[in-house]
């Protein structure tokens, strides 16, 4: 027997290294594909993206010139073609360039409240002590896109600069980190902005719609939207994977780009305060707590009392719509910022992440006009063509996933939320009418929520507030993004289809 053991153990041995040998073989290979992947896909976004301000005139030219044949410019009695073409100038992007305003000032009201709340002394100093518990970039990369998934679901616009300060101050901290792909790994939760609690089209179906000629309901409560077993699937499983995914795409020593932490430093002058005494009684308001504190509790009565109304006095389900929302992280920057001038500081030095905001909102303004618009020869838009295709090829099962579909292709011109619910939801609310009971309303809506979020990590819209407070460019962080979107759509799919 020991004779026997003897002569077979070193080829036992021998077979087992073999086998681990290929099996490690096989990985390299896999892992070298995977690299390959993804660098041809930072270098392919790099080439072709770009800047935001950029893309929204192309898509703005791109829309005007697929409008005149899907509108129509057939002349008419008393109707010319030219007179159609003004009226797709005039009536279609002119008419909707400034329909946006309050929705706008609402967007920049998110920005502008999530900077001011994530750069307030208490915020961040848990921002900092968060940011020194990763040692290895690897780490690092994990800890920022899961603090992203989880801040997304709460309060996608605070996410936007929470993450990106957290950005900041993991860079200072962890050596040899690829700063692009960690700027990436802050706005890789973006695309479940819409689907968690602050989510802009499920406040809006929570609180009742009603689209003119279309269709009206008295609401759907979060239990069938955000908190649906679909959509907890998918969040769940979704944000594990990207996390994973986002971990796996860190490059090798020689190809990091790491960034000089002393950009981050701002150098401005300390403000000098005086005493009491040689104030004036301007002065003396501008640095009143007791002033700031009073319209701190004027302002979290509205918020609770709010809340007071619709659950208790009104019995509607909770949600939280994008005013409560804004008016929480306002008035808790206002009490923890003390006094009326150092808030005032802070709105300005928030400003900054909300100037593609402002610029842009109105050119998507005017060309969710276009899309939606119908009154050419043809009687049609372009998102009625869009979503009508969708609809025409789909069944029971697969009406949310092709609904989800056709708002990613919407999204590429519509970034914003409420922009897309007014211009796609009435034709999505209308068509799952004919699905029900197997496709409820709060599963169409969710889909076109999906739709929507999933594509951010292709529509550079709203990364212009984390490059911002990055300090990057977009070339180098939406190659990682698309990675991330491709795996994002598979578990979309699933969900949508099976659950």
């Amino acid at each position: 027997i020991m004779n026997y053991f003897q002569k077979s153990c070193p080829i036992l041995v021998a077979a087992l290294l073999i086998k681990q040998w290929k099996k490690s073989f096989e990985v390299k290979k896999l892992k070298k594909l995977f690299d390959t992947l993804v660098d041809g896909s930072v270098a392919l976004i790099s080439r072709f993206l770009p800047d935001a301000y950029i893309l929204v005139l192309l898509l703005t030219v791109i829309l005007f010139i697929a409008a005149i044949p899907v509108t129509g410019i057939a002349p008419a009695e008393g109707i010319t073609v030219l007179d159609r073409l003004i009226d797709l100038v005039y009536k279609g992007w002119y008419g909707g360039f400034w329909n946006l305003l309050g929705f706008g000032m609402q967007m920049v009201l998110i920005v502008v409240t999530g900077t001011m709340f994530a750069n307030t002394e208490p915020v961040h100093k848990i921002i900092v002590k968060i940011a020194s518990v990763p040692k290895t970039p690897k780490q690092a990369l994990i800890l920022v896109s899961a603090v992203g998934m989880v801040a997304y679901f709460l309060q996608w616009g605070a996410a936007l600069i929470v993450c990106a300060v957290l950005a900041q101050e993991v860079a200072k901290k962890v050596k040899g980190i690829h700063y692009p792909l960690l700027v990436a790994a802050a706005y890789v939760g973006n695309a479940f902005c819409l689907v968690g609690i602050s989510g802009t089209i499920a406040l809006n179906v929570a609180g009742g719609w009603n689209f003119e000629g279309v269709w009206s309901t008295t609401g759907i409560p979060f239990r069938e939207t955000v908190f649906a077993p679909y959509n907890l699937f998918i969040y769940v499983v979704g944000a594990i994977v990207l996390c994973l995914l986002i971990t796996a795409m860190h490059p090798s020593p020689e190809k990091t780009k790491t960034v000089d932490p002393s950009i981050f430093n701002e150098v401005s002058a300390a403000k000098v305060y005086k005493s009491p005494s040689e104030m004036t009684p301007a002065e003396k308001l501008e640095t009143s707590v007791l002033l700031n504190g009073a319209i701190t509790c004027i302002g979290f009565f509205c918020v609770i009392w709010s809340f007071v109304d619709s659950l208790y006095i009104k019995k509607q389900s909770f949600s939280l719509s994008i005013n409560q929302v804004n008016m929480i992280f306002l008035f808790a920057s206002i009490a923890m910022y003390k006094t009326p001038v150092r808030t005032v500081e802070a709105v300005k030095k928030s400003l900054g992440g909300a100037v593609g905001v402002v610029l842009q909102m109105p050119f998507y303004a005017g060309i969710a006009g276009l899309i939606s618009y119908n009154g050419g020869s043809t009687g049609v838009s372009i998102a009625q063509v869009i979503a009508g295709f969708f609809v025409h090829i789909s069944n029971a099962q697969t009406f949310p996933l092709f609904t989800c579909l056709s708002a990613v292709i919407v999204k590429l011109f519509v970034p914003s939320g409420g922009a897309q619910w007014a211009v796609q939801g009435p034709i999505v609310m209308q068509a799952v009418q004919s699905f029900m009971p197997a496709v409820s309303e709060g599963k169409a809506a969710m889909a076109l929520s999906w739709g929507n979020s999933c594509c951010n990590l292709l529509q550079p819209f709203w990364l212009i507030p984390v490059l911002e407070v990055a300090k990057k460019r977009v070339s180098g962080v939406m190659g990682y993004c698309v990675i991330c979107l491709i795996a994002l759509l598979v578990i979309i799919s699933a969900g949508l289809l099976f659950l």
